[in-house]
Protein backbone atom coordinates (compact mmCIF):
# COMPACT_ATOMS: atom_id res chain seq x y z
CA UNK A 1 0.00 0.00 0.00
CA UNK A 2 1.64 3.45 -1.28
CA UNK A 3 -0.15 6.14 0.93
CA UNK A 4 0.88 9.28 2.45
CA UNK A 5 -1.62 9.32 5.31
CA UNK A 6 -3.05 7.41 8.15
CA UNK A 7 -6.30 8.56 5.96
CA UNK A 8 -5.17 7.52 2.93
CA UNK A 9 -4.35 4.18 4.43
CA UNK A 10 -7.40 3.60 5.78
CA UNK A 11 -9.39 4.31 2.72
CA UNK A 12 -7.05 1.83 0.90
CA UNK A 13 -7.98 -1.08 2.68
CA UNK A 14 -9.28 -4.05 0.99
CA UNK A 15 -11.73 -6.55 2.98
CA UNK A 16 -9.61 -8.40 5.74
CA UNK A 17 -6.65 -5.96 5.75
CA UNK A 18 -5.13 -4.47 8.66
CA UNK A 19 -3.92 -1.27 9.53
CA UNK A 20 -2.54 -1.19 13.22
CA UNK A 21 -1.08 2.55 14.52
CA UNK A 22 0.97 1.60 17.41
CA UNK A 23 3.17 3.96 20.39
CA UNK A 24 6.20 2.35 21.08
CA UNK A 25 6.66 3.86 24.09
CA UNK A 26 3.57 3.45 25.61
CA UNK A 27 0.86 -0.21 25.36
CA UNK A 28 -1.55 1.81 23.15
CA UNK A 29 -2.94 1.34 19.89
CA UNK A 30 -5.77 2.21 16.95
CA UNK A 31 -6.82 -0.81 14.45
CA UNK A 32 -8.27 -0.49 11.19
CA UNK A 33 -9.97 -3.29 9.32
CA UNK A 34 -10.79 -3.28 6.28
CA UNK A 35 -14.89 -4.55 5.29
CA UNK A 36 -15.54 -4.20 1.74
CA UNK A 37 -18.10 -2.05 0.61
CA UNK A 38 -19.76 -1.92 4.56
CA UNK A 39 -16.47 0.70 5.16
CA UNK A 40 -14.05 -0.30 7.89
CA UNK A 41 -14.11 -0.83 11.82
CA UNK A 42 -12.02 0.63 14.49
CA UNK A 43 -10.56 -0.25 17.47
CA UNK A 44 -8.62 1.65 20.12
CA UNK A 45 -7.23 0.38 23.39
CA UNK A 46 -8.79 1.38 26.79
CA UNK A 47 -7.36 2.95 29.82
CA UNK A 48 -7.53 -0.88 31.25
CA UNK A 49 -4.63 -1.90 29.30
CA UNK A 50 -2.27 1.23 28.59
CA UNK A 51 1.27 1.31 30.17
CA UNK A 52 2.48 3.70 31.32
CA UNK A 53 0.10 5.63 33.35
CA UNK A 54 1.18 8.64 32.08
CA UNK A 55 -0.01 7.61 28.79
CA UNK A 56 -3.63 6.80 29.76
CA UNK A 57 -6.42 8.55 27.89
CA UNK A 58 -8.44 11.49 29.56
CA UNK A 59 -11.36 12.06 29.66
CA UNK A 60 -11.45 14.63 26.61
CA UNK A 61 -9.98 12.07 24.50
CA UNK A 62 -12.69 9.58 25.45
CA UNK A 63 -15.52 12.11 24.68
CA UNK A 64 -13.49 12.53 21.28
CA UNK A 65 -13.32 9.08 20.00
CA UNK A 66 -16.66 8.21 21.17
CA UNK A 67 -17.91 11.08 18.43
CA UNK A 68 -15.86 9.79 15.95
CA UNK A 69 -17.78 6.61 16.31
Amino acid sequence: MDCQTIAECVGALEPDEYLIVSRSDANMYVQFAGQGWYGWLAEAACNTYILPPERLLTVKQYKRMSRLG
